[in-house]
């Protein structure tokens, strides 16, 4: 995928740069005087504390908590509290022709954030008419200090509104949008077996067997992906962060017990289990609680029948398969699971109002068991008669890969999103240079794994810059390895500046119209990534 061969610039020092061939936390952080970076497995555990009606509960403490962690108790090292709509420090505006990834410079920064996902990659057309309806009734009855973002599932995600205030933005970007057509929607969702007519001849059989499991997995590969992508954008918000994903069907394997550990990838086909353990990896590391809610409303039993006066209340085997995939979906990530109910724009209003007495718990786990399987995660609260909701543990990964091949997986699933990964703080300057132009990056020392060797600090960064057309098909990129050594002082000062400075300078294809700039941390695997429009380039 890398190609090009410029170099990589430093402070105007030139690195030597070639090109790429090609969760519980582990996250290195370290405040403005620090001296020493080590790396640590933080696990956060968001709670939302209720009355048995329902009602939130403020002003619990660090003391009312006990956490275990596979039934050994955890020191809860991390406490706060989530404070609905509080202000959150903005950062100035950007300067002109400078891009970034933080959400802090957005609307969207606030202690607590909502994103509707409209998925249509998943849903029925007839179902994604009703769900469109539910969804315009509650955005018409939100509060104007309501945070909610809308975003929409096609061939991949996209951001109809980002997360802000104004409820007429999010009710204008619904209305327009008019979904995609493509085979993939319009494939088959269930097994052609059990919807065909035993009269059809045997070779048309054949063939519908082949379509279902080529659409199949194609709509599973692009669903876990978009997993990935909004757990990656959303992660660097701070407080509770809630996915209201309104579709017809859900993903099973967050129902298993394990994820497998990083294989190589197959080069005839796109292989699903690499990309679930990358979305197991952003899933812990996001903290991002997920409300699934079944766009089909109220779902009539297989055994029922018009001439009935009763339906009988037990769903049918398939519904009641794809409800327990959802409740796993939810108890895993500490969201609520909505199905077989008419009442969206309620389940809607419900997910919403979570997280108004929150609570941040933060611990380091003790056990030794970084074997890729499910540790479940028990809180408890000092006081009667309340009722917790939280993630119900975390996929116990090892270490992140730092062998090219998972460096390279990463880094194609970023180029594949139009959603910019905010794990790693990232912003770009673009300014003309001849007949090219040079992007100014601007990392987040912070962000960075820096290990110490003698008296320098070293990392390793994967940087690509990657050339799109209209259609948002790749065309070119521009793959880079920074190893940096710096020295002390050096060293001190990018990270009391926040900002460590690289630069690339890159020659435009005549097609291009996006260029997506990636950072990728080798070591943690750390991303961020910033898309920059060509037309809003300077002396285009």
């Amino acid at each position: 995928m890398a190609s090009g061969n410029l170099p990589l610039c430093l402070m105007g020092v030139w690195l030597p740069g070639f090109l790429l061939s090609a969760l519980a936390q582990d996250t290195p952080r370290a405040s403005e005087n620090s001296t020493l970076r080590v790396a640590t497995r933080l696990v956060q555990v968001v709670v939302v504390a209720e009355t048995r009606n329902g009602e939130p509960v403020p002003g619990l403490t660090r003391e009312d908590f006990k956490l275990s962690d596979g039934g050994r108790e955890e020191t809860i090292s991390i406490f706060s509290t989530g404070v609905p709509q509080a202000p959150v420090t903005r950062l100035p505006s950007l300067p002109p022709d400078t891009f970034s990834n933080r959400l802090e410079r957005s609307d969207s920064a606030s202690s607590s954030a909502t994103v509707i996902l409209f998925d249509g990659l998943n849903t029925r057309t007839e179902d994604q008419a009703y769900a469109r309806g539910q969804i315009m009734k509650f955005f018409s009855q939100l509060k104007p200090d309501d945070r909610v973002g809308l975003y929409v599932m096609g061939r991949g995600p996209r951001v109809l509104q980002e997360i802000a205030g104004d409820p007429s933005n999010l009710l204008k970007a619904l209305a327009d949008y008019r979904g995609e057509l493509n085979r993939t929607l319009e494939a088959p969702l269930q097994d052609p077996e059990i919807s065909m007519p035993a009269h059809f001849d045997a070779w048309l059989r054949e063939l519908a067997f082949g379509l279902f499991d080529y659409y199949a997995h194609d709509r599973a590969f692009r669903t876990v992906r978009m997993l990935v992508a909004i757990a990656n954008h959303l992660q660097r918000l701070p407080g509770r962060k809630n996915l209201i994903w309104v579709s017809g069907s859900f993903p099973a394997w967050l129902g298993s017990n394990s994820v497998v550990l990083w294989r190589r990838p197959s080069p005839n086909r796109q292989e699903l289990l690499p990309e679930i353990e990358r979305a197991a990896r952003a899933l812990n590391s996001a903290n991002l609680a997920i409300y699934p809610v079944d766009a089909r409303g109220l779902i009539a039993p297989q055994e029922y029948s018009a001439d009935r006066a009763v339906i009988h209340p037990q769903m049918g085997r398939s519904d009641s398969g794809t409800f327990r995939t959802m409740e796993i979906l939810a108890e895993r990530t500490g969201g609520r699971a909505f199905y077989n109910n008419n009442d969206l724009r309620g389940a809607l209003r419900q997910a919403s109002n979570d997280g108004q007495a929150s609570y941040l718990l933060g611990y380091y786990p003790t056990h030794k068991s970084w074997n890729g399987k499910f540790r479940e995660i028990k809180v408890k609260v000092a006081r009667p008669n309340l009722q917790l909701r939280y993630r119900r543990g975390y996929f116990a990964q090892p270490e992140v890969p730092s062998d090219p091949e998972y460096r390279q997986a990463d880094l194609d699933a970023a180029m594949w999103s139009p959603l910019d990964a905010t794990r790693l703080g990232l912003s770009v300057h673009v300014s003309a240079s001849g007949q090219a132009f040079d992007f100014d990056l601007q990392i987040d020392p912070r962000d960075v794994f820096f290990q110490a060797s003698g008296s320098k600090w070293e990392c390793g960064l994967d940087i690509w810059l990657v050339q799109l057309n209209s259609k948002e098909l790749h065309l070119d990129t521009l793959g880079r390895i920074a190893n940096l050594s710096l020295d002390q002082s050096t060293y001190a000062r990018y990270l009391q500046a926040k900002e460590l400075p690289l630069t690339l300078p890159l020659k435009l294809l005549p097609e291009t119209v996006l260029v997506r700039v990636l950072v990728r941390d080798i070591h943690t695997g750390a991303l961020g990534s910033v898309t920059i429009p060509v037309k809003r380039m300077v002396s285009r």
